[in-house]
């Protein structure tokens, strides 16, 4: 046997992270000798107890072997399995499930947009939600953005909604005759959801320009636009990146230039 050095053992223990048994093969010995001797020196060596929940019923699981070369746990109460993989798995869909959820609930999406915006059916979508018991008023899928309540005056409502989506059209078609090929980050144009991914954005945003009664032409013309990461585009949603006197500012500014 090996002279065992107190300070060497140390080191294996705490920073190197080996086990008792995996330090007794290096110095030939016993593994309750080198846990000894490190419990003599104040060295906690007690098992530590898997904290690790059950990603299906939030229960007590146990470690239960490898697969892969990952960590399987097995739970006590459902009996089912799961590794370190299914762990990160779990959360990338429960954080997709959420960007879902605030689409349909905050943003008032429909399922058919949601579906296009994740480049799947809105039969996915429909599932995903019923999934999920989330639900929300018939009157709310009317909406398409946060209007102010119209104290139950439906026809009032459809009235306004007619027009802005009029307007909307209208500010899209001068948006689409724009040179957004010339914008910063054009070449990272993505979805929602990909990492990485810029989306094409109205810095006066198109609902304050129609409940301000701004010309389309100014909302959608090129001095309005950018591209933004998908996350920042969709925490914004209608609000405003720029004032409007800044919007004017730099259309005259422009204007002048040229």
């Amino acid at each position: 046997m090996k002279q065992i050095e107190i300070e060497k053992i140390i080191k294996l223990y705490t920073k190197d992270k080996l086990s008792c048994s995996q330090i007794s093969k290096k110095y030939n010995c016993d593994p309750e000798t080198i846990r000894l001797k490190l419990k003599k020196v104040g060295v906690d060596t007690s098992k530590k107890i898997n904290n690790k929940k059950c990603i299906y019923c939030n229960g007590k699981t146990q470690k239960h072997g490898k697969l892969s070369g990952r960590q399987k746990y097995r739970c006590d109460i459902c009996s089912k399995t799961f590794t370190n993989k299914t762990l990160i798995d779990s959360k990338k869909i429960e954080d997709k499930y959420k960007m879902l959820e605030k689409l349909y609930l905050d943003e008032k999406l429909s399922t058919t947009e949601i579906g296009k915006l994740m480049n799947v059916s809105s039969t996915v979508i429909q599932r995903i939600l019923q999934k999920l018991g989330v639900t929300r008023n018939v009157k709310e899928g009317v909406y398409n953005y946060k209007y102010k309540d119209f104290d139950g005056d439906v026809i009032k409502y459809i009235d306004t909604l007619n027009k802005f989506n009029k307007y909307k059209r209208l500010v899209m078609n001068e948006t689409n005759k724009q040179p957004i090929h010339l914008l910063l980050y054009y070449n990272l144009r993505g979805l929602n959801g990909t990492d990485g991914a810029y989306q094409l954005d109205h810095k006066y945003s198109i609902y304050e320009g129609f409940k301000n009664d701004i010309k389309p032409k100014l909302i959608g013309g090129i001095n309005n636009l950018e591209f933004i990461p998908w996350e920042e585009n969709l925490k914004k949603g209608i609000s405003c990146s720029i004032t409007l006197e800044e919007l004017r500012d730099i259309t005259v500014r422009v204007k002048t230039a040229q």
